[in-house]
């Protein structure tokens, strides 16, 4: 018999076009899915029947995985509350497609939640710079401006299921409502466990849809929702979350910038029409963002080439 002091768990992803990478991440995943008795709900939006097709060749392992397609896709932000809503567990790990848990991680989360009443529990990444040990945030002010920028990632976070609640959501949220759903609950009640013990990572092939559109992304959409969050949430905190997805990530640092000049993401134009996002949300200088905009693209591409070649000198 169950212990009822043992949360159940549920892992939900969201994709698009990515079965071959969905299957070696359940593929690496499952002894510990089976192990721990962990149901997968899987919200397919792809423009084919591949991914429905693996969890096919999977189902003869497990009866765990379960599959839904959306016809017609549901696009980004609806998908992740339609994959959200698929479990009835206690706790939801939204996980992107192109993640996955490393192994014991599962059997600490489970270990971690045990008796306790955790709104969330958010976990570390292999790849991203983040704060060692454990940290139990009751201030959500203190949450947004020391882990905001983390919590963007589709696989840092494990919600309870009470905190799943998209009506919640009152101001702008494009491209960030697993952030949003956090967020917005926390305006009520924080109590948020980070542990860094606990890791995900992401598969060697994925490429983040946001890849062409980084500006809009994280410069505008980024923007406008952190500084559109209530006024519980200070003005301060706000703007050191803003800045810091940029400083953490580099996604639009100076390095950053001139290699999307060099492919053509980046221009005088864009610089122009992102500017006030910009001050807010890059932590390249004034001056850097607008060399990086007028540099011509060959120029740009040395200047990166040069950098990348210093700092492997400097570790040499």
């Amino acid at each position: 018999m169950k212990n009822p002091q043992i949360p159940s768990l549920a892992i939900v992803i969201p994709t698009y076009n990515r079965a071959g990478i969905v299957y070696d991440n359940l593929q690496r995943m499952l002894p510990e899915i089976i192990e721990h008795s962990v149901h997968v709900y899987i919200s397919d939006d792809s423009d084919n029947d591949a991914t429905k097709t693996i969890v096919g060749s999977l189902s003869t392992q497990t009866n765990r995985i379960h599959y839904k397609r959306n016809t017609p896709a549901l696009g980004h932000d609806k998908n992740c509350f339609a994959t959200l809503m698929l479990a009835q567990q206690d706790y939801v790990w939204y996980l992107g497609d192109g993640m996955f848990i490393e192994s014991g991680g599962i059997k600490k989360v489970i270990s971690t939640l045990t008796g306790k009443g955790y709104s969330h529990l958010i976990v570390n990444s292999r790849r991203r710079k983040t704060p060692e040990g454990t940290i139990h945030f009751q201030d959500s002010n203190q949450l947004l401006a020391e882990l905001g920028w983390h919590i963007t990632m589709t696989g840092a976070t494990i919600y309870s299921k009470q905190s799943i609640s998209p009506a919640m959501i009152t101001g702008p949220s494009k491209n960030f409502p697993q952030t949003a759903l956090i967020l917005y609950n926390l305006n009520t009640r924080c109590s948020v466990l980070y542990d860094s013990n606990i890791m995900i990572d992401g598969h060697p092939q994925k490429k983040s849809y946001w890849s062409k559109d980084v500006l809009n992304v994280f410069c505008d959409d980024w923007t406008n929702f952190i500084m559109s969050l209530p006024s519980k949430y200070q003005d301060q905190a706000k703007k050191t979350a803003c800045k810091a997805h940029s400083r953490k990530t580099g996604v639009l640092d100076s390095k950053a910038l001139f290699a999307y000049r060099r492919d053509h993401i980046f221009s005088f134009s864009s610089f122009i029409q992102h500017y006030r996002n910009l001050r807010l949300s890059s932590n390249a200088t004034i001056a850097s963002q607008l060399l990086a905009s007028i540099l011509p693209p060959k120029l740009a591409g040395a200047y990166v080439a040069a950098r990348l070649w210093w700092k492997k000198k400097r570790h040499q």
